[in-house]
């Protein structure tokens, strides 16, 4: 045990500690403050067990002292001695939930048997501390056992009559009779910000649908994690009621609603059909075959027995209509038509997520295949976060696949209409060029800085300047050369370096090559 003496008096301090046999008590340490801010650091470090505190400090009297101790939640028991026998003091000081109130001065038998008094209310309630903890283990542990007995159920790992899955849980410590009903509800959440992957979302789910849900009706007996997005809860069925299924998804939206508003996350629940232990495996087998074909639209609660895998298949007949939209650079027509087709499917139920796969895959073929043509570097100016982020969520639904491309359209056409404005890229090239004669150039540079392929880049400069790539670089070497020689005292060679040559010999051939005569004998002529 630990005492912690606070007084602005050192003279009651000291007197404190000389005066109380400590050890016969069976307190092990004595720490020593003089005011309100050196008392608290000295708790939150050592976490006394015992306070014998002054109420009139300056910087804070002993009140607001144990007021902030008693905010941190800990067990801890306090011994008020001051000089004022005042009624309302003492009334404030039984409010806080102090041992005992005593006047200065104090004899010191009177002090050690209140204090006494003070170690026997500390031990009991460290003991129900120290046995409360030990039940939220348990609690835990049983609730890990009851989530790692029923994952190992869905992941198949028993099989057998109803006796056999009951066994297999009696292993584990869990008394089930057989005659329990489950329900299993399966949930799917959509994340809109990728940094939220990192929570700890079992925990969070739990505690919304166990809070949301209750514990009257029903009795939250496992949560798996199926999925990297999807969870399965099972929920044990204690009052039977004619509208279960109907209170069941109202519950569900609820839980929806949560979700979304604080989550900011879509989600889409499915409730199974109510069964037995050893039944519910083919029940959540067939809600997440349901789930994983479900596209339509998210934040709805939906019944799985009412719900079979989609039989549609894909097909699209739009494609060369499309293209011809986009090569001609129809942004808000062909999103227009994309957003009609989408919404057709999705009217007429043929919409699933291999469906939406196919129709992506078909999109994107002819995206890319229009860009190629114009000679658009796709990888390039796709890869991010953004395309990443869209393409992933763009089977959940008709609306996210919507999302998907409309943005890959609006990119298509945006660097569609950047091509076209080549003086702008020339530009930009040439600009590259000139700050960058004495570096190695190369088309495949150029080609990452304004998203085009290599050889549209040697086809512009031929167009533009009638001269293969190669030639131009190192005409504007040259004439940057003959820029130096004739205006700066420069030697030859420092020239040669400057514009990109590191061979003496070979920058005097293409020179002489390009103006008829050699570096020196071009410098003599100025």
């Amino acid at each position: 045990m630990k005492a912690l003496i606070v007084d602005d008096s050192r003279f009651i301090v000291e007197g404190i500690h000389q005066g109380v046999c400590w050890e016969k008590l069976g307190i092990e340490a004595v720490f020593k403050a003089y005011n309100k801010t050196q008392a608290l650091n000295l708790f939150r470090e050592h976490l006394a067990d015992i306070i014998i505190c002054d109420i009139e400090m300056p910087g804070g009297n002993g009140f607001e002292l144990v007021e902030e101790i008693r905010s941190m939640d800990l067990p801890v028991q306090v011994l008020f001695l001051t000089s004022y026998p005042d009624f309302q003091y003492a009334q404030r000081a039984i409010k806080l939930g102090t041992v005992d109130y005593l006047l200065k001065p104090v004899e010191f038998h009177n002090l050690e048997d209140a204090i006494r008094k003070a170690l026997e209310i500390q031990k009991k309630q460290l003991e129900q501390a120290a046995l409360k903890n030990k039940a939220r283990n348990i609690e835990k542990g049983m609730k890990s056992l009851k989530n790692y007995f029923w994952k190992v159920l869905l992941d198949e790992v028993y099989q057998g009559d109803n006796a056999d899955v009951l066994c297999q849980a009696e292993s584990y410590g869990l008394e089930y009779d057989g005659k329990e009903r489950f329900l299993p509800l399966l949930l799917r959440i959509h994340i809109a910000d990728e940094k939220l992957e990192q929570k700890n979302y079992n925990f969070i789910l739990h505690n919304i649908v166990q809070e949301l849900f209750g514990e009257q009706e029903y009795c939250l007996d496992g949560l798996v994690r199926t999925g990297k997005r999807v969870w399965v809860f099972v929920f044990r069925i204690l009052k039977q009621k004619e509208n279960l299924m109907e209170d069941v998804l109202e519950k569900c939206r609820a839980c929806i609603d949560f979700i979304q508003n604080r989550m900011k996350c879509g989600s889409v629940f499915w409730a199974g059909e109510e069964s037995g232990i050893a039944d519910i495996l083919p029940v959540v087998k067939h809600m997440q075959n349901v789930e994983m074909e479900y596209a339509s639209t998210e934040n709805v609660a939906l019944q799985s027995s009412l719900s079979e895998p989609s039989r549609y298949t894909y097909q699209m007949n739009q494609s060369a209509a499309w293209e011809s939209i986009l090569r001609e650079k129809g942004q808000e027509q062909l999103k227009q038509k994309i957003s009609e087709y989408l919404r057709h499917t999705l009217y007429h139920n043929e919409v699933n997520r291999i469906y939406l796969a196919g129709f992506r895959l078909d999109m994107q073929q002819m995206i890319y295949s229009v860009l190629k043509e114009k000679g658009i570097m796709v990888n390039k100016f796709l890869a991010d976060n953004e395309n990443g982020r869209l393409f992933e969520r763009s089977l959940f639904s008709v609306a996210d696949m919507e999302n998907y491309m409309f943005y890959l359209i609006d990119k298509s056409c945006e660097q569609m209409r950047a091509m076209e404005e080549t003086r702008t890229v020339m530009d930009t090239i040439v600009s590259y060029i000139d700050k960058n004669l004495d570096k190695e150039i190369t088309r495949e540079n150029l080609a990452e800085l304004v998203y085009l392929t290599p050889d549209y880049i040697s086809k512009l400069f031929r167009r533009k300047t009638g001269m293969s790539f190669g030639e131009y670089i190192q005409r504007r070497k040259i004439q940057e050369a003959q820029n130096l020689l004739e205006n700066t005292d420069m030697s030859i060679g420092d020239v040669a370096l400057c514009v990109g040559f590191s061979s003496f010999s070979y920058f005097s051939k293409t020179f002489k090559k390009i103006t008829g005569m050699t570096p020196g004998d071009f410098r003599k002529k100025r």
